[in-house]
């Protein structure tokens, strides 16, 4: 008889290396002092083995595995592998310490395990009390740098059902050995399977965008990402999928622009026979909007903003600080044809199916879905029967009940990259779920598993990598799924059993929902200027769900960071449209336009109307001017006005108005100083000046002429004498 005790590791394969053990139980193992009709152990003397305390990593290992994680109802084989790894440096190998030549023999514990607290009792190293052999194996020498695998097959066809904890032990042939290598398990040894449904979600990480954008899709879709990864594991199982209908919609929205693999995980898709049932877009918490006094849950209005043709936009449409993909090939498939439905179908699916955030659903959440005759799956810690941990049958009053416990003991092997360790954890989650099976007497039993998580942060990068890989979730998935003899649609439809559910606390986010409401008719407001109102509120309906994603929850600051970032673009959106604000004029004829601004910040061309009104008869203008304001830009509008009544100041109010009779923006005031009469004052003196200009040169030209055709008078001699002189001279002639 002999005492087993459990091992446990996180991180790595439960193992037990040579460890020191008294000398009487040496003894005793030696000798073969066990349950059944093993031969007796060696008493030749022989090498002792060492442990090299120095290296545990260098020190004998052994390793148990179960076939099919631990389920069995009659004969099956198990693989012992003993490992003696060596340092590598052949100097340094001492020849004379070989693992000796012995024996591994397989025992499992005579009394199965009562219930789930037992095995978690167990795991955690409580003793399981006395064994009794089911075979053994001889084994020969094992050098450093050796290793021995060896199956042993054993039959418990005999053996009442129940969960038994299993060892493996290695016995030497020689006595004088002062360590022992073991290794344990679980085992369900089961004739019928438990009645369980499995459901699985195809989420994507977080992201405060309105759909994933190609790159995003791309990357998530290809091989090893989240939700190539999430569909592989469903493939050829009978798991139930809650689908995020905002990634088909994502898909389809950018036609023959998205990616292959983003193509072809839709095709996949949709070809699976699964049950299914979509659901929020963007996952968005249904226990959230029903805490925040929602009416009716929130849904996406329309994807038009999204697709091919309808505009590249910032994702919050003013302020944004990524664009999202400019899809320029032609779609073949134009989306723009599809309807919204059409966009986010999922498959043939079951409707009216809620999956709230587990943390906060609560009394409230079930009886407001129940109240919109929806079926919503809550978690068993969130009923009064189950707060404590006592499992609940699936069919509880007005929801479908999971096991809390079972779910996050599967969502964890999922994240478990060693293979081992995570077949280690599988074992005890099958053991988990014919137990809880059992205490409810073959009541249908339901398990989710986790949302995967992850945020989008960086909206220009590519998404992160998946934290778990694509082998650990198809093993979890499968593994359950193979036991799994429930449809999601038979649930849904079952006889139901009474049941109360616990009040949840209060949503971080109710508060700040309620915000982004507040924003609903401001947004109604600014969108009616545009020829599709939808371009915006379908854009700001899609990123308010996203916001509400359950997938939030585990990051609260980058929550609050993307909330900020949104709340401050919903602001700009609702100012996006109005008038720029006018400068004084001073107005010095009777009549001449106005210029006015209108200032359009949206990425579409806007139609307003501009009403003017002046508060003085001095001015008369038309009171409203159409104006098409276009995008991006700001568009200047000429408003005629005419001076009627003398001179003055005129102040104008200036307002915008949408064609649906909405004012947009505030209403502005153009002061005018009115100088009318100084035009005619002042043409009548230009007129004054230029006709004396005429006159005076006129004048002056005449006078000139006249002066200059008039004849020569005759100069009078100045010198009379001199001529009379000349005429004397002696030779009679003159000069």
């Amino acid at each position: 008889m002999s005492l087993l005790r459990r091992q446990i590791s996180t991180t790595a394969r439960r193992r037990r290396i040579f460890a020191p053990l008294p000398a009487a139980l040496v003894v005793l193992a030696a000798f073969g002092c066990v349950v059944g009709s093993a031969p007796a152990a060696s008493a030749a003397s022989g090498p002792v083995v060492r442990a090299a305390a120095e290296d545990e990593e260098q020190a004998p290992t052994l390793d148990l595995t179960l076939p099919d994680h631990g389920l069995v109802s009659g004969e099956f084989t198990a693989t012992v592998t003993i490992d003696y790894p060596s340092d590598g440096n052949p100097l340094t190998a001492d020849a004379g310490d070989p693992l000796p030549s012995g024996r591994v023999v397989l025992e499992r514990a005579v009394s199965p395990l009562k219930d789930a607290d037992a095995l978690d009792d167990w795991s955690g190293g409580a003793a399981t009390g006395s064994t009794v052999q089911l075979a053994y194996v001889n084994t020969e020498e094992i050098t450093s740098g050796q290793t021995l695998s060896v199956d042993i097959t054993a039959d418990v066809s005999d053996d009442d059902d129940g969960v038994y904890p299993v060892v493996a032990r290695f016995e030497p042939d020689t006595a004088d050995t002062t360590q022992e290598l073991t290794d344990s398990a679980v085992l369900t040894r089961a004739d019928d399977d438990p009645a369980v449904t499995v459901v699985v979600p195809i989420t994507a990480p977080a992201s405060s965008r309105g759909v994933l954008t190609s790159d995003q899709l791309d990357v998530l879709t290809s091989s090893g990402g989240t939700l190539r990864n999430q569909l592989d594991a469903v493939d050829g199982n009978s798991a139930a999928l809650a689908v995020d209908p905002a990634i088909p919609a994502a898909i389809r929205v950018l036609g023959s622009a998205a990616p292959a693999s983003a193509t072809e995980w839709l095709d996949d898709l949709m070809a699976l026979p699964n049950d299914r049932f979509a659901l929020q877009f963007g996952d968005a918490d249904v226990a959230t909007q029903i805490s925040a006094g929602e009416e009716e849950l929130l849904a996406p209005t329309s994807l038009a903003p999204y697709i091919a043709g309808a505009g590249d936009v910032d994702d919050a449409g003013v302020g944004g600080d990524g664009s999202e993909p400019d899809p320029s090939p032609t779609p073949s498939v134009d989306p723009v044809d599809m309807t919204l439905d059409e966009l986010l179908d999922i498959g043939d699916a079951t409707d009216d199916v809620y999956w709230p955030n587990p943390d906060l659903v609560g009394s409230q959440t079930v009886e407001g879905i129940d109240a919109m005759d929806g079926v919503p799956l809550v978690p068993s810690t969130r009923t009064r029967a189950g707060a404590n941990g006592a499992p609940v049958a699936a069919n509880a009053g007005d929801a479908l009940v999971y096991d809390a416990g079972l779910s996050s003991d599967i969502s964890e092997a999922a994240a478990v990259e060693d293979s081992a360790a995570r077949s280690d954890a599988l074992e005890k989650a099958v053991a988990s779920l014919w137990l809880t099976s059992d205490e409810l007497d073959g009541a249908n039993l339901l398990v989710a598993l986790e949302r995967t998580g992850g945020v989008l942060v960086d909206e220009d990068e590519d998404a992160p990598a998946t934290t778990r890989p694509a082998g650990a979730v198809s093993d979890v998935v499968t593994t359950i799924a193979d036991v799994s003899k429930t449809t999601l649609r038979s649930l849904t439809t079952s006889d139901r059993h009474g049941a109360k559910y616990v009040s949840a606390a209060g949503p971080l986010r109710i508060d700040m929902s309620a915000a982004l409401a507040e924003y609903g008719s401001p947004l109604e407001e600014i969108s009616s200027v545009l020829s599709d109102p939808q371009l915006l509120m379908g854009r700001t309906r899609a990123e308010r769900l996203q916001l509400l994603s359950v997938a939030w929850e585990a990051h609260p600051d980058a929550w609050r960071e993307s909330f900020d970032s949104h709340l401050a673009s919903l602001g700009a959106l609702s100012e996006a449209v109005g008038l720029v604000p006018p400068s004084d004029v001073n107005l010095l004829s009777s009549e001449a336009p106005l210029p006015v601004w209108v200032r359009n910040d949206l990425p579409y061309p806007v139609t307003v109307t501009v009403f003017s009104y002046p508060d003085d008869v001095r001015l008369s203008m038309d009171t409203s001017t159409e104006v098409v304001a276009q995008a991006s830009s700001n568009t200047r509008v000429q408003l005629p006005v005419e001076a009627t009544l003398g001179s003055g100041d005129v102040d104008i109010r200036i307002s915008l108005q949408s064609p649906t009779g909405v004012l947009i923006g505030p209403e502005e005031s153009m002061h005018v100083t009115v100088r009318a009469d100084w035009e005619r004052y002042g043409i009548a003196g230009l007129a004054v000046l230029i006709v004396g200009l005429v006159v005076f040169g006129t004048i002056r030209t005449i006078r000139r002429r006249m002066k200059r055709n008039a004849p020569d008078e005759p100069v009078p001699d100045e010198n009379p004498d001199d001529a009379a002189h000349e005429e004397e001279e002696p030779d009679g002639q003159s000069r």
